[in-house]
């Protein structure tokens, strides 16, 4: 019994380090280095100093597809980034008609 109490106890503490993730990207706009952030939070991830939650789309051990969907004056966009856990880089582009966003991309380092 005690080493099932063990056992359960070891697993639940190795899944919660696990599930801390913060990647510190970076990625050039406009001939200027730029940093980008990506911290876990539960089911979604705080891009930035907070300034915004992207929904996990979908994860499995080799990428994080992140959506984000905003509706101002009754004009949908949508945002997604995907990041490669593999090859530790991201891609970033978000999505309206007539007005999407430059596409962005760079390296990252997994941090925590």
């Amino acid at each position: 019994m005690k080493r099932l109490i063990i056992i359960i106890f070891l697993s639940l503490f190795l899944n919660s380090i696990s599930i801390a993730e913060k990647y510190e990207c970076a990625y050039i706009f406009d001939d200027k280095a730029k940093p980008a952030s990506f911290e876990r939070s539960g089911n979604f991830f705080i891009l930035g100093n907070n300034m915004s939650q992207d929904k996990i789309l979908f994860e499995n051990e080799n990428a994080i597809f992140l959506t984000q969907v905003y509706i101002n004056d009754n004009v949908p966009m949508g945002y997604m980034t995907v990041i490669d856990k593999v090859k530790l880089n991201f891609v970033m582009a978000g999505l309206r008609f007539e007005n999407s966003t430059s596409i962005i991309q760079g390296s990252c380092d997994l941090v925590k």
